[in-house]
């Protein structure tokens, strides 16, 4: 027969139990606070690489969730050829947002979208410059075609200008009819004949000579040319890369900005110094590289406008204030 204290223990029992693992089961499973957005893909390689950055500086924000999208999936959210965004697609991913990025001449047109009311609901233009194929082979190209029809007409003028030096040569050694009547006459007339004969003779071989030299001098000037325009041509591409990736990443924090009101810092720029220099890198870790100084630098600090770097010089003079743009143009202050 239960006694009081047995039915209370019971009590208290079936009611505790419940809720403790009720507790441990909410305790186990992970709750995620942040807005999941899909990110499209961009119909363009270039683009996918821009998708890749983006979805990255998303995720390491620590803010804003990407969902990633599998080919299938992106094709049937929206179908090639289609500006049609079926949303029903996406409910599987829990994805609240839905971010959609067009090439357009200037950039990209990116577009937040509201997946569970299904509608367009911020969109903005992003300049974004276009990095060039990298030209050295048809620059190579080009120098060598230039460079052999320079020397296919200089070889053809050779070939003919040898043909009338042979037939000056075969005039030359056939012999020379003087009559009795007229020796002196005929005598000069032949010496006539022979320094005329001489004389283009000598005409030829100076221009020939003239001709050698200048196929000798373009190919010279192409092989110390080539290296010049390649190493230009690298340095433009180079310096257009790191300005793409940073209007990506401008593009993330922006969107950033849409989702949670507070604009990312995926686009920022770390100055530091290593072994004396002055060297930038972006917030990913990427375009880590020198920025040149006349001696060595402290403390290095960014100026308001973004695009100068304030600092210590230290030179034989002392320690000076200075500033330095990113392309190396250095002044006192």
């Amino acid at each position: 027969m239960l006694n009081s204290r047995n039915i209370l223990f019971f009590l208290v029992t079936a009611t505790l139990v419940p809720a403790l693992l009720s507790g441990q089961r909410t305790r186990g499973e992970p709750v995620e606070t942040r807005p999941l957005v899909a990110i499209l893909p961009i119909d363009s390689t270039p683009g996918e690489s821009a998708r890749t950055i983006i979805q990255r500086d998303l995720d390491h924000g620590d803010r804003v969730l990407p969902v990633y999208l599998d080919p299938g999936l992106a094709s049937s959210v929206v179908p090639r050829g289609s500006d049609i965004i079926n949303y029903s697609f996406l409910a599987p991913t829990r994805a609240t947002s839905l971010i959609r990025a067009v090439p357009i001449p200037a950039g990209y047109r990116v577009g937040l979208h509201d997946v569970g009311l299904g509608y367009l609901r911020q969109s903005a233009d992003f300049r974004v410059p276009r990095v060039p194929v990298r030209r050295s082979a048809l620059v190579r190209d080009s120098l060598a075609r230039d460079f052999f029809t320079r020397d296919s007409i200089a070889r053809v003028v050779l070939w003919r200008d040898s043909l009338l030096v042979d037939s000056l040569a075969r005039e030359a050694a056939k012999p020379v009819r003087i009559s009795r009547l007229h020796r002196k006459r005929d005598r000069l007339r032949a010496d006539s004949v022979a320094a005329v004969r001489a004389a283009i003779r000598r005409q030829i071989q100076a221009r020939d000579s003239l001709i050698r030299l200048i196929v000798r001098r373009d190919s010279i000037r192409n092989d110390s040319v080539l290296p010049v325009l390649v190493r230009r041509d690298s340095l433009l591409r180079d310096s257009l890369i790191i300005e793409n990736r940073l209007a990506i990443h401008g593009i993330a924090d922006e969107i950033e900005r849409w989702l949670t009101g507070t604009r990312g810092t995926a686009q920022t720029r770390i100055a530091y110094v290593a072994a004396g220099k002055l060297r930038v890198v972006d917030s990913d870790g990427a375009n880590d590289h020198i920025v040149r100084t006349p001696g060595a630098v402290l403390s290095p600090s960014w100026h308001p406008s973004g695009r100068k770097i304030v600092y210590a010089d230290f030179n034989d003079n002392g320690t000076q204030i200075a500033q330095v743009d990113l392309h190396g143009n250095w002044q006192l202050l």
